[in-house]
């Protein structure tokens, strides 16, 4: 595999669990100002963040390569509110999805026509996450910002994992 390739993959493992501190950093918000609900869809959201994350190093592990867990990014533990978290998951996801067509550019590129497909999870991922990301801002919408019923709303959240995911 690329060197390169081998490298921005590394740093896209970096990226996944960033986004799971950035989501347990969220977690702990919610728990303190007393939005439990949103706090367990935040809680399943970072265990699927990880799983991205241990995805890509297995892949790399998996073709002989080196695969790394870089350190990361210092999370932010104060938000302005309930709402404000989720516009930030929002933007987060958008971004995660920006560096998943980069690597999906980067591997065109370089004709490496097996991790371009190993990739296509990622984007099928992608366009999951943005919509969740949204389902979760048409929520506000829907309660008339009723954060309690929001909150209540995403206390219902349940989360599969497939075999497909833990490869």
């Amino acid at each position: 595999m690329n060197a390169k390739l081998v490298e921005q993959i590394n740093i896209q493992i970096r990226e996944e669990y960033d986004s799971g501190f950035l989501y347990l950093a969220m977690v702990g918000w919610c728990r303190r100002n007393g939005y439990p609900g949103a706090a367990h869809w935040l809680q399943l959201q970072v265990q699927e963040e990880f799983s991205h994350a241990l995805k890509f190093f297995n892949y790399l592990a998996n073709n002989k390569e080196v695969a790394m867990v870089l350190p990361h990014k210092q999370q932010p533990t104060e938000f302005e509110g309930l709402l404000p978290i989720f516009q930030a998951a929002m933007k987060h996801e958008k971004y995660i999805t920006g560096k998943i067509k980069d690597l999906c550019k980067l591997a065109d590129e370089l004709d490496d026509k097996k991790t371009r497909q190993f990739l296509v999870w990622y984007e099928d991922e992608q366009v999951e996450e943005e919509e969740n990301a949204q389902a979760n801002l048409d929520l506000f919408k829907k309660f008339d910002n009723d954060f309690s019923k929001v909150d209540a709303q995403m206390a219902k959240r349940v989360i599969s994992t497939t075999e497909d995911e833990k490869k």
